[in-house]
């Protein structure tokens, strides 16, 4: 018999955003614009194509990237020469409920592939636990399952509208609903299913 535990992630961590007040991060020191972010490595798993769609679709807006990572094998644009795109470098875990607190909508730009199809993001629990609005790509079955809580898009364009909808989404109660669906999956949840899939497991010998 084969058993999944999905990935989880440190939620208690990501639940800060919505009690504590941060410092703003000098990377968006002066900036009025609305912060679209990314929380992840930059690299292999990332749609460029869509990115670079996005950004231009929203100037009216700042894109925040963090995360280690080199984009140029991956795309011919120099992202430095767009005025609202800001690359905050790595950051420690602890780090980045600071960076999420000042995000009006976080997302998830992945390609669609082999690669990708096998992915549960930890992500995604953490912008949940976070109480961010959401939009990625629907490059996994996993993501799906999520679409109560996110904007699944099915395409470039999709995705370029769903952030407009996204902004306005961010109500008490959308919050709420997605920090309540973050609460099971936490590693101290997963630790649980594991074992209490051991000891519903006959073990032969």
């Amino acid at each position: 018999n084969v058993h999944i535990l999905p990935n989880a992630a440190q939620t208690d961590l990501f639940k800060t955003v919505q009690t504590e007040k941060f410092e703003l991060p000098q990377e968006l020191a002066g900036n009025t614009k609305p912060v679209v972010g990314y929380v992840g490595h930059i690299g292999l798993r990332i749609d460029f194509e869509l990115l670079t769609k996005v950004i231009k679709a929203h100037p009216d807006k700042l894109f925040l990237m963090v995360g280690p990572g080199d984009y140029t094998p991956f795309t011919a644009e120099n992202y430095h020469e767009y005025p609202n795109v800001v690359f905050a470098g790595p950051k420690k875990l602890a780090e980045l409920p600071r960076y999420l607190h000042f995000m009006d909508v976080t997302i998830i730009p992945f390609l669609k592939n082999d690669l990708t199809k096998s992915i549960y993001p930890l992500k995604m629990n953490e912008y949940l636990a976070a109480g961010k609005a959401i939009v990625t790509t629907d490059f996994s079955v996993d993501v799906e399952s999520f679409k109560d809580v996110a904007y699944v898009s099915k395409n470039h364009d999709e995705f370029v509208n769903d952030i407009s909808e996204a902004m306005v989404s961010n109500s008490n109660e959308n919050v709420k609903r997605r920090v309540q669906t973050s609460e099971g999956n936490a590693w101290s949840d997963r630790i649980d299913l594991f074992w209490e899939i051991l000891e519903n497991t006959k073990i032969e010998r």
